[in-house]
Formats: C-alpha cells, sequence, structure tokens
C-alpha cells in the first residue's frame, strides 16, 4: 500500500532539499549553477508528461484529456479526437487524463513503460551530476531530487511510474477493473466535448455491464433523463471504486438540481440530495468550505442557489464556467448561472449565460428548460396594463 504526498508538501520538500545547493552555489560565485537548478527542476516536472505523450498509447493507455495552464480558458480544440485545452495562466506540468484498455502483455508493456521512464530520468541526472560544469551539475541535481520528489507525489495507479516499476499496482486484481472499453472512451471523449448525440452512439457499442460507467450516466443527465442518471450515480456510489466518488457525487448533485427545475423533484429532496453530494465530496453540509466551493465550485453554486443565496451561486458558477475542464461542465455552469441570474432579475446577462451553453454543448436538456422559465419569468415581470 502508498500513501502519495500532497502537491504542497512535495513543493516543500523540493525547496527544502534544493536550499543547500542554492547556498553552496552563491558561495562558490557559480551563476552557471544556480541557472542549472530551476531548468532541472522544469525538466524533472516536464518529462514525464511528455513521455506520456509519447508512449503511454503502446502501454496500453488513452489519452482522454490533454490541458495545460491553469484559470479561464485560452483555447479548446480537439487532435486525433482528444480534447485539448489551455488555460490562461501558464502552468509548470501538464494536466494528462489517462485510461487503460485491454491489450496482450498489458501488465509487461505497463513495467516498461515506468521502468524505462524512471531509468531515463535517473540516469541522464546522474551523467548531469557527474559533469565539473556547474550548469550542467545544477541541471542534474535539481532532475534528481525532481524526479524523486514527484514520484512519491504521484497518486498510486498503473501509470504511477515508480509504483508500477515496483510491480506495486500492477497486480491483475487491482488492474482488471480499470480496464475500459475503447467504444466506451471514444464515447467519453465525445461527452466532454459536448457531443451527446455522438457519445449516445458510441455507447450503443459498448456491451453490458452490471454497473453503469460515469459516462453513460452523464449521458442520462444531458439527454434530460434525470431518474435514470439518479439511480446510476447511486450505483457508482454504492460500487466503492474511490476513483469514481467525486465524479459520483458530482453527478447525483447536477441529475438532483436539472430534476427540480424539470419539476421532477420537489425542493426539499432537491436540498437533500445536493448537501449529500457536498458531504460525499469533503464538506460537512453545513457551513461552506473554502476548499470544497474551490475544487467542486459547480455542486457549491448549486448548494448556495438552492439556499436562497443567487448572489454568490453567479459568483461561483460565473468562475466555474470557464474554468471548468470540458465544455460539457461549462455548459451545466453556464446554466446554473443563467439560474441565479433570473433568480437576481438580470434576464439579459441570463440570455447570455444559456447562449453560452448551448454553444458549448448544444443537445444539453437543461438549456431549453431554463430559456423557458426565463422567459416565463420576463413576461412576468412586464407590468400588466
Amino acid at each position: 500500500m502508498t500513501f502519495p504526498i500532497s502537491r504542497q508538501l512535495a513543493r516543500r520538500l523540493l525547496a527544502v532539499l534544493l536550499t543547500p545547493f542554492v547556498l553552496l552555489a552563491l558561495r562558490a560565485g557559480d551563476p552557471g549553477a544556480l541557472a542549472g537548478l530551476p531548468l532541472g527542476v522544469g525538466l524533472g516536472l516536464l518529462l514525464p508528461d511528455v513521455w506520456c505523450l509519447l508512449f503511454a498509447r503502446a502501454a496500453g493507455a488513452r489519452l482522454m484529456v490533454v490541458r495545460y495552464g491553469r484559470g479561464c480558458l485560452l483555447a479548446s480544440t480537439a487532435v486525433a479526437g482528444v480534447p485539448v485545452e489551455i488555460g490562461l495562466v501558464p502552468a509548470a506540468e501538464l494536466t494528462i487524463s489517462l485510461n487503460l484498455v485491454s491489450a496482450p502483455r498489458l501488465r509487461l508493456r505497463l513495467w516498461l513503460h515506468s521502468a524505462v521512464l524512471l531509468a531515463v530520468q535517473l540516469g541522464l541526472g546522474a551523467l548531469l551530476t557527474a559533469r565539473p560544469e556547474g550548469f550542467a551539475r545544477g541541471l542534474g541535481i535539481a532532475l534528481l531530487v525532481t524526479t524523486v520528489i514527484s514520484n512519491l507525489r504521484y497518486q498510486a495507479g498503473p501509470l504511477a511510474p515508480l509504483w508500477a516499476a515496483l510491480g506495486i499496482t500492477l497486480r491483475r486484481d487491482l488492474l482488471e477493473p480499470q480496464l475500459r472499453h475503447p467504444d466506451l472512451l471514444r464515447a467519453e471523449r465525445q461527452l466532454l466535448r459536448g457531443r451527446i448525440g455522438a457519445a449516445r452512439r458510441l455507447l450503443d457499442l459498448v456491451p453490458e455491464s452490471p454497473l453503469p460507467s460515469a459516462t453513460e450516466v452523464g449521458v442520462l443527465l444531458a439527454e434530460g433523463r434525470y431518474e435514470q442518471a439518479s439511480a446510476g450515480a447511486r450505483e457508482l456510489l454504492h460500487a466503492h471504486q474511490a476513483p469514481c466518488h467525486p465524479i459520483g457525487y458530482q453527478l447525483l448533485a447536477a441529475a438532483a438540481v436539472a430534476a427540480g427545475e424539470a419539476g421532477e423533484l420537489p425542493p426539499e429532496e432537491v436540498r437533500h440530495r445536493v448537501a449529500l453530494a457536498l458531504i460525499g465530496l469533503g464538506g460537512d453540509g453545513s457551513e461552506p468550505d473554502p476548499r470544497i466551493m474551490h475544487r467542486y465550485a459547480q455542486t457549491a453554486a448549486d448548494a448556495e442557489l438552492l439556499d436562497g443565496r443567487p448572489e454568490q451561486a453567479a459568483r461561483l458558477a460565473k468562475r466555474w464556467s470557464s474554468t471548468a475542464g470540458s465544455p460539457f461542465w461549462r455548459a451545466d455552469a453556464c446554466c446554473t448561472l443563467a439560474a441565479a441570474l433570473t433568480a437576481l432579475g438580470r434576464y439579459e446577462q441570463a440570455r447570455t449565460a444559456l447562449a453560452r451553453a448551448r454553444a458549448q454543448c448544444p443537445e444539453l436538456a437543461r438549456t431549453a428548460r431554463l430559456e423557458t422559465r426565463l422567459k416565463a419569468a420576463e413576461r412576468a415581470a412586464v407590468p400588466a396594463r
């Protein structure tokens, strides 16, 4: 069993371990070594991402989403069917989402993928550290330190280099539940890109499974089949598959909110399900947790709106409508934003938000219902003559 360290702890360890080398370089008056240290850190962070992009498919993995940068979306496109997004704020690492498919000698492929990557990183770091030039030494030392700390930070899984190279996460009983049907992965890509009809057609090609996938639940939600989506989200949560828990709770909350807007659920039941989702995501169901509101802003915005705080809901949903990691979730956030703006009487802004939702995900059923509600609110706001 492994215990990956947090991102914050990794940064602190990196700073602590590199500080002596910085002090030695300053004392020796070696500007080359000082220049090599930050470049070595950058190389240590970038090399695994480039390696995955180049060789993950040969290891039996398939790219789902590639994102670089944080904050508001600067560009969104697809390369070979894979959604690629660029955020406004530069980041040190790429965000790469991968899934595994069944392949011959899969465990051997995964082991080779990780072992060779570690050998390249550690070997290159050792060769540079042995060089007499200060710049090369600084580069090599930083690369070695960053490689070690980064591998302690990776969540344990078949594509985490250290754990896979040691064979810890390549047991057959751990690996097989993570394998996905290729058409299911293609359907997930289409869903994330906001193409609901294409996702449904691909899902129809996937063999039936006793447990619904998060992709299938997302498509049901987008199609407006909210009770089925809620039932599927509950099945995901009851399956005790830890990676499914966050998305399962988000889908449960989103389906409840949309069902409430469609008149299929009473307000109290909607509040209950959204509160349950927030608790499951790490909150306590009472006071808003800033960390939960940041990581799961969509669900937090829905909760704020249900509790009669449309101003706060609009603020959260507006941010998430630009920063969510896919057009599907950005469209849903735009719908929550439109609902909050409608409650505030800002009808023109609500109309703009719904237009953005339709542009991101044209087939999202929730958009049409909120457009109807917006028109009714506008008519009710016009004074009778």
